[in-house]
């Protein structure tokens, strides 16, 4: 990551260990591997968030990461809207001169797939365990019909 705004100020072991904390989240690996001791990792990571300007600098990090990622989401829901819409397009099937036969065919699995991931990116899909007439069924326990399983 090049330097932020907020990274210049720092020592570049400091800078070095922000840099490291935002790809980890982990600070004692980040301080191993910005330079700190390896003994006293866990304890200077610690100190160096307290800090108000590796803070400071690591939630700048954090918010251009963010950003990052919800340019990239539009950007992938864009693509799969893409992806469904062509493989929703009907294609003449020919025949084996070339000639079109009047039957059509699309991708249907291909367009279920694209548009199944932008609905459960949209949280459209909720997995409901429970019976049809609305009672829920506790989690892990199979239920089965009475006289199934060797009892009656």
């Amino acid at each position: 990551m090049g330097k932020s705004q907020k990274t210049r100020g720092l020592s570049p072991k400091r800078a070095s260990f922000v840099d490291r904390y935002l790809v980890h989240a982990d600070g004692a690996r980040a301080a191993r591997e910005a330079g700190y001791s390896p003994r006293t990792a866990a304890q200077i990571a610690y100190q160096l968030l307290q800090n108000p300007s590796v803070a400071a600098a690591v939630s700048e990090g954090q918010k251009r990461i963010a950003e990052a990622c919800r340019e990239n989401a539009g950007k992938v829901l864009k693509d799969l809207r893409e992806v469904a819409d062509r493989c929703r397009k009907a294609i003449p099937v020919l025949d084996k001169d070339g000639n079109p036969t009047g039957e059509w065919r699309f991708d249907s699995a291909g367009a279920t797939r694209a548009l199944e991931l932008i609905g459960k990116h949209l949280g459209m899909f909720v997995e409901r365990v429970g019976n049809a007439d609305g009672t829920r069924l506790a989690p892990g326990v199979i239920y089965l019909p009475r006289g199934a399983g060797g009892r009656q």
